[in-house]
C-alpha cells in the first residue's frame, strides 16, 4: 500500500473494503481503523457508506490532540470545524467512534480544557490514561 500516512486516502484500502464487501465478508471480519479525521470521501469514495455494511463490527478511532488553535497548532493541518463535523457525521451514521489523544509538550498543560471540549462538543466525558511503557 502505498500513499500517505491518513488511511482514508489510500487508494487499497477502499478496494480492500469493497472487496470484502463484494464477497459477503462483512460479518465475518472486524474494522478498526484510525483517522486524523481530515476528510471521509476520497475520489467520490464515502467512507461511512463502506463501514455502514459492518454495522456494530466497525469502529474508527479519530486522532485530536487539542482543541481550538492549540489543537491546530499540535497536529499541522488540522481544521477544528472539520474535524468535529466528520466526528459528527460518523456517531449520527451509527459508527462506533472513539477519540485518541496523543499526550505531549504541547497540550499537557490544556487537557482540562480539551476535556471540556469534549464534553460540550462530543458529549462525551473523557479519561485520562498514561503510558507506563517504557518506564520513564
Amino acid at each position: 500500500m502505498g500513499g500517505s500516512g491518513e488511511p482514508f486516502m489510500i487508494d487499497d484500502i477502499y478496494e480492500l473494503l469493497e472487496l470484502l464487501i463484494k464477497n459477503k465478508l462483512c460479518d465475518k471480519i472486524k474494522i478498526l481503523t484510525h483517522t486524523n479525521g481530515s476528510i471521509l470521501k476520497y475520489k467520490n469514495k464515502s467512507m461511512i457508506d463502506l463501514l455502514n455494511h459492518w454495522g456494530k463490527y466497525a469502529l474508527v478511532i479519530m486522532s485530536n490532540d487539542g482543541s481550538g488553535k492549540r489543537g491546530e497548532y499540535v497536529r499541522y493541518g488540522l481544521k477544528q470545524n472539520v474535524w468535529l463535523r466528520n466526528y459528527k457525521k460518523f456517531t449520527e451514521s451509527g459508527i462506533r467512534t472513539d477519540v485518541q489523544v496523543c499526550y505531549n509538550i504541547f497540550n499537557c498543560l490544556d487537557l482540562e480544557k480539551m476535556a471540556d471540549w469534549y464534553e460540550d462538543q462530543l458529549q462525551v466525558t473523557p479519561s485520562l490514561s498514561l503510558w507506563t511503557w517504557p518506564p520513564a
